[in-house]
Order: C-alpha cells, then structure tokens, then sequence
C-alpha cells in the first residue's frame, strides 16, 4: 500500500466528513473539499488562519466553545479526546449550521502532541433542529444569509 503524503491526501479528500488539520497554536495546515463545502473557505484561504476564525462554533445554549473553551485544548489538558459534540457554527458566508464535531490529537514523530484532527459532519436533519435553533442568540435558522451571534 502507498503511504506517501499523496496517498493520505487523497484519503483525506476522499471522506464525506469535513476535515480540519490543525497544529498546535490553532493555525489550519490542511482542509479537504468536504469541509469547504461545509463551511465556504477554500484551502488557499483556509491555510494559516486559526480554525476559530473559519468556523466560530458554539453549544446549543451559547456558549463559545472556540476561543476560550477550545475543545482541542482541553483534550490535551486532560490526555484524551474529547467525546463527538453537536455544536452550531457560523460559516465564511454567515450561514449556521448545525454539526457534529469530534477532534483527535495528532502525536508527532516523538509522541508529543503536534495538533489535532477536526472532523466535522453537518446534522441532515435540519428541520428538527431549526425549531431549537429559530432564536437562539438572535439567529434566524433559515439557512439564508444570518445576523452574526456573536
């Protein structure tokens, strides 16, 4: 079997699951075609920025889980991955939309944590949640164009 970076690239764009690479400062080194089609960012615009400044996600009561309550930073306080969380996220186009998100650590060569894996799969049943999302921080869950809430 081939094992080259090409190789697991194309695994990677190959999954149906937005994925995210990121290191260990938050900054995006790699996004495959799902999660551009999930959030609108391509990889050229993606590459380098924070992953919180991509898709800012919050908790169904609001809370944000980005920026201070990083879940990727709390695994690695705590030396496990975090269990999958259905989160909303605000997208480059300001759609939201609601997600289920897990992260994994990603060891270096050496064992130490080098970043983390971000897969994010967006919840098809829309209209279940939309009556749960409909107000929540101001947001209209039509999939049109929304007020940022944030």
């Amino acid at each position: 079997m081939d094992t080259s970076d090409n190789f697991t690239e194309s695994i990677f764009q190959k999954m149906r699951a937005g994925v995210i690479l990121v290191d260990m400062n938050r900054k995006v080194q790699f996004i495959n075609s799902a999660y551009s089609n999930l959030t609108g960012w391509d990889e050229k615009e993606a590459l380098g920025k924070y992953c919180y400044e991509l898709h800012e996600s919050f908790t169904g009561t609001g809370i944000n889980i980005c920026r201070e309550n990083c879940l990727f930073y709390k695994a690695l306080e705590h030396g496990e991955d975090p269990p999958y969380a259905e989160l909303v996220i605000n997208t480059k186009e300001e759609l939201v939309k609601w997600v289920r998100v897990h992260h994994t650590r990603v060891n270096d060569f050496n064992g130490n944590p080098g970043g983390c894996i971000i897969e994010m799969v967006e919840i098809e049943d829309f209209a279940e949640w939309k009556p749960k999302l409909n107000g929540f921080l101001g947001i209209k869950a039509d999939n049109k164009k929304n007020e940022k809430f944030y």
